[in-house]
């Protein structure tokens, strides 16, 4: 028995959907599936059972989930102090940041930063906003830069601070309907495809989900891209668009960027957060008052922040 099946079947246990659950594990439904099947097997009993068209645990899933979860909690905390412990002793500071960090901004900031102190050193994941804020919330990071989020119940404990606003762009696929058109309106757009790095409220989404709302439609989601690469290469294959980083954009040629009559300059928020219910080590806060101080703090809650996120489709 594996530490990640037993967070699948907790996960599972606590949504009763398989497709939620896949969801919020960045998996796919039929990868849940066998996990749990194999799961069952070990143990020798069904732990889920049909209840409507959701699931339920069954007794011997009932039983079995205060104990699964305690085992992850107790792993979870042995982690958490492992990782302190390591994180102090090794100056290493662990971050998950929006894909365009990885050839934009950060770079020059690390650099800089160990100019002043050459003996601490980074950990960085790439990500979209969703994992990046998940990462932060769950402790795999001390610190995060991501777009925009909403202040809701389940990002409280989430510290935000804007750190600059970033060009992004609409693009489509050299063969799409409009791509040869010198200027276009939201209006024609907003039926086609829309491909998403994640499908969520979040990030360039929450920009997606501005421009529908006067029409009173919501984003007609395609398949998930999760990176750039991911999201150009769906946009160059199909008839679907997409808004990314105009730093992430090339001009290749199977890709083209299009003029959308929005009657502004499109832009979002790169903000770098991070967990206020915990403290940051020392070198994660010298990192963060380096990247803070130079900075608009005038602006550090981004137009629209407290807002309610549109309403979603059950």
């Amino acid at each position: 028995m594996n530490y990640q099946a037993l967070i699948y079947f907790k996960t599972l246990a606590e949504l009763k959907h398989y497709t939620r659950a896949a969801a919020k594990l960045y998996i796919s439904q039929p990868a849940l599936t066998k996990s749990i099947h194999n799961l069952e097997l070990e143990l020798g009993a069904p732990l889920f059972q049909r209840d409507g068209r959701n699931i339920a645990l069954t007794k011997y899933g009932t039983l079995f989930y205060p104990y699964a979860k305690q085992a992850i909690e107790s792993i979870d905390d042995g982690i958490e102090a492992f990782s302190h412990l390591l994180n102090t002793e090794t100056n290493v500071i662990f971050m998950s940041c929006l894909y365009s960090m990885y050839s934009f901004f950060l770079t020059e900031k690390i650099t800089q930063f160990r100019q002043l102190h050459p003996n601490y050193t980074f950990s960085l994941e790439y990500k979209f906003t969703t994992a990046i804020l998940n990462d932060v919330l769950e402790r795999h990071s001390e610190l995060g830069i991501c777009s925009d989020f909403y202040a809701t119940e389940k990002f409280a404990s989430i510290d935000c601070a804007l750190l600059y606003k970033e060009p992004v762009c609409f693009i489509v696929g050299k063969h799409h309907p409009l791509a040869k058109r010198k200027t276009v309106n939201p209006a024609e757009l907003i039926d086609f495809p829309f491909i998403p790095y994640h499908q969520s409220h979040l990030g360039t989404n929450k920009i997606m989900y501005d421009i529908c709302a006067p029409f009173g439609k919501e984003p007609n989601f395609f398949t998930d891209g999760y990176s750039d690469i991911g999201v150009l290469n769906l946009v160059a294959m199909n008839e679907g668009f997409a808004i990314v980083p105009a730093s992430s954009y090339l001009p290749l040629d199977h890709v083209v960027q299009l003029n959308v009559n929005i009657g502004k300059p499109l832009f979002r928020n790169v903000n770098l957060i991070w967990n206020k219910d915990y403290p940051l080590s020392k070198i994660g806060c010298s990192f963060r008052t380096m990247l803070l101080s130079q900075a608009d703090l005038d602006k550090n809650r981004p137009s629209g922040f407290l807002n309610k996120p549109h309403s979603q489709k059950k």
